[in-house]
Formats: structure tokens, sequence, C-alpha cells
């Protein structure tokens, strides 16, 4: 992060007044009968420093913060966990009064511990859209599947152990996949090499499996399911579909304690959430946005940060907001603001 000559002191301090006048300000504006308050959570980046989370939990725009790590980080091997990280992240946010949200990645890009395979965990490969090539586990694989289990055990038993169970209000359902929509499926088949035929009913299992697991052990935290984009495997136009009977399933365990998630927020709405639209209708809903507003080299938002923030909630209802650094660093007023609307998502208007 880049500093402010003067120190934490100084930047904590300038942050902090800017951040209560902007408050204060719509307070008074608009009043609190109707208050609609939204959460905005800063989306960190991997090994993000303590001292750099602290300086974001100094805003009284930021509620918590959105922590994306990954499995082979806190169990690099079979019976070994690495908490230390974790634990810090969970100790600052219990003094600021903050919530997190845990992202734990276990495929798609950010593969699983290698003993997951050394166990005989089936991977196949996958081609990214840049060419580069991936090795994944098998989405139903049952060795990755039950390697899976027993991390979600330990992870519940150790947030039980710190309590940090008041503290960790959300949690990222990451197994099978990140985002549901298997990249690089076609035409029926998962992958080439070794041919692997892709199978609606094993995949749906799978998520099942994942989603019962998460809430077996983690049932007072609020599990995300990221949404999909149309197609499962392309092109089978099957997302909506497929995802309602998932959302079918995770309400059979418990009313509330899940939300649809969708990381692809922008001006113009979100393309996930479009395609399942009449099913946030009746569940939660949370959001990352598809960029950073402030650092958008390739037009991905596609206009005002607000109109994105009031969208998403007019639209399809979205509380919870994941909210890049680099927005909440940006002192251009009109920014702020934005941010700022977060907690007043009753000025939205449709």
């Amino acid at each position: 992060m880049q500093r402010i000559p003067g120190g934490r002191g100084f930047y904590s301090g300038f942050w902090l007044l800017a951040s209560v006048f902007l408050l204060i300000s719509f307070a008074l504006l608009h009043g609190a009968d109707t208050e609609v308050r939204g959460e905005a959570f800063v989306l960190l980046d991997p090994r993000e420093t303590i001292e750099s989370l602290r300086n974001f939990f100094d805003s009284p725009l930021v509620d918590g913060a959105a922590v994306r790590t990954s499995w082979v980080e806190l169990q690099p091997a079979a019976g070994r966990f690495e908490w230390t990280t974790l634990d810090a992240q969970i100790s600052t946010a219990k003094s600021y009064g903050k919530k997190l949200t845990l992202h734990i990645i276990a495929s798609s890009y950010a593969a699983p511990p290698a003993w997951v395979y050394e166990r005989g965990a089936q991977s196949y490969q996958v081609r990214a859209p840049n060419g580069t090539i991936h090795t994944e586990p098998l989405p139903w694989d049952p060795v990755f599947l039950s390697s899976w289990q027993e991390f979600t055990a330990a992870l519940a038993a150790h947030l039980k152990e710190v309590e940090a169970l008041e503290t960790v209000a959300n949690i990222s359902v990451a197994v099978p996949v990140p985002e549901m929509s298997l990249v690089g499926c076609l035409n029926g088949v998962l992958a080439q090499s070794p041919r692997i035929a892709y199978s609606r009913p094993d995949y749906l299992d799978a998520w099942r499996t994942s989603i019962r697991t998460m809430h077996s052990e983690l049932p007072q935290i609020r599990k995300f399911v990221s949404a999909p984009v149309r197609e499962i495997c392309m092109p089978d136009h099957d997302g909506a579909a497929f995802y309602g009977e998932v959302l079918e399933f995770m309400k059979s365990l418990e009313e509330g304690r899940f939300a649809i998630f969708t990381a692809d927020a922008n001006a113009l709405g979100s393309q996930r959430l479009a395609n399942i639209a009449p099913l946030t209708e009746t569940t939660p809903t949370a959001a990352q946005f598809i960029w950073s507003y402030s650092n958008d080299p390739n037009g991905r938002f596609q206009g005002p940060l607000l109109d994105s923030i009031c969208g998403a909630h007019t639209r399809y209802g979205v509380r919870y907001f994941e909210v890049y650094k680099d927005d909440l660093r940006n002192p251009d007023p009109l920014v702020q603001e934005a941010i700022s609307r977060i907690h007043f998502l009753e000025q939205c208007i449709p």
C-alpha cells in the first residue's frame, strides 16, 4: 500500500474524518426511519499484511474484510494446518469490532494441495482463456470431496477453538469449483486428455455434498454459493436450472443460512444474477465488483461505481458488497460517496 507521509496516524485520521463527514451528511439529509443499511467488505489480496488490514478497518465505511486464501495455504500437508495468518486476521477483526468473509479456493487456478492427488484423487487438464494449461481435480471425485470434508471439519473445529464464529460472518462454498460453471467443458465433454464425459447428476451431487458438509460443520455462518453463467458445460444453457436445483437443496437444509453470490457486478448489472433473476427474489444476495472502478484498464466497469451499487440493490436485492482496495483508497469524492451509499441503500432509486 502506498503510504502518506506522516505515518499511519495521519493516514487513518484523515480517512476517519472524511468517512465520518460523508456518513453524517447522508444521515442528516435522509434520516434513519427508512434506512436500508448494506455491508461494505474490503476485498483483500492473498497474504495481505495486518497493517494493511488495520488501515482499512480504520474507516467507518468498512464493515469487514473478505479474506482470499486457499486450501493449500491452510493445509499444506495431510494432517498439518497453518492457521497463523488466518488467526491474525481474526484477532484484528475482533479488536475493531469488524467481520470477516472467508473465500478459500480449492480448484480452478488455485489447485488443491498435492497430497490430495497423492491420495488418489483423479485430475484432468483444462485450458484457460489465455491458453494456459491447468491441472484440476475431477469435480465429483470421491477422494477430492472426502479430503475437503476433512479440511472443513478441521477448519470448523479451529474457528470454534479461537472463538471466531461471531467474527466470521460468511464463507464461500468453493468446492467442487469456485464459480459453478465448468471452464473448458464443451458438448458434454469435460476434458479431452484424458477424455472425461460431463455427468450432470454426478456434478449436482458433488455440489450437494459440499454444501451439506459446509452447513453441517458451520451452521452458524452464512454460506455464499456463486451463481453460474448461462452454461455449465457449453453450450447447454443449463445454468439457471442447475442453480435452481442447488438452491432448492440449500433451502431444504436451513432457510436464510445461504446467499447467492456473484463476482461480476458492474454499472450495467450482473450477467450471473440476471441469468437467475427470479431466484434472487426469495434468497439473500451478495456481490463482488467485476473489477476495481478506480483501476480498470479494460473498461470492465462500464459506468459509475454508484450505478453498480444501486443497480445491484434495486434489481437483485444485494446488501453485501465486496469493494476493491483501490476504490476505498481513491480520494475522489464521487467514489467515496458511492461507497458510503452502501450504508444508505434506501436512497437508490429503481
